[in-house]
């Protein structure tokens, strides 16, 4: 589903509260941009994410993406492709918004949340809570944010809903990245489904 202009200009609130980060969208595995993307690949593995298989087994690809369900963009993003991707493995790092429930944050962090529960959230219908209201894993997704935005954001700026897509990054050969806002992931989206 691609996302009109009409539909964009619909989003303009949330893209003035989040400041969505664009970033270079790559195809050329030699560009020397690669190799930044290439050492954040590790960080974004290591940020508690609910992970959604390909349909197809045999899918190469792996797409993270920073999502909140505050966010006007990751809601139509999410509703656009919740019926998931064939040839795509898609990862979700719930990014926490000022506001946000630490206890609902934690449950969403956990190693076992499932899809279901990601979706849940992102309709706005009641996440459980945790018992610990701790800040360690909100904060460890920030500072993520934060060094992402440095290194690779002109301008320093993050928002939601940000991606780092890595073509055959489920297979041992070599691997190609792009990252940024929805128009960098797009067309990409579109053929995985």
């Amino acid at each position: 589903m691609r996302f009109d202009r009409r539909q964009l200009l619909a989003l303009l609130p949330a893209l003035a509260l989040a400041r969505p980060a664009s970033a270079l969208t790559l195809a050329d595995p030699k560009d020397v941009f690669q190799k930044q993307l290439d050492m954040f690949w590790p960080l974004f593995m290591s940020l508690p994410n609910v992970r959604e298989p390909a349909h197809d087994a045999d899918a190469r690809d792996i797409c993270f993406m920073f999502t909140n369900k505050s966010c006007s963009i990751c809601k139509s993003v999410h509703r656009a492709y919740r019926s998931g991707f064939s040839k795509l493995e898609m990862r979700f790092i719930v990014y926490p918004w000022p506001g946000d429930n630490n206890r609902e944050l934690n449950y969403l962090y956990r190693r076992e949340t499932s899809f279901a529960d990601l979706d849940a959230y992102m309709m706005g219908e009641p996440v459980p809570l945790t018992a610990s209201n701790s800040p360690d894993l909100p904060d460890q997704v920030l500072m993520a944010g934060r060094h992402i935005a440095e290194e690779l954001i002109e301008g320093g700026g993050f928002g939601t809903p940000f991606f780092l897509y890595g073509s055959g990054a489920a297979t041992k050969g070599p691997v190609t990245y792009t990252a940024g806002d929805i128009g960098a992931v797009q067309d990409m989206f579109d053929k995985a489904v």
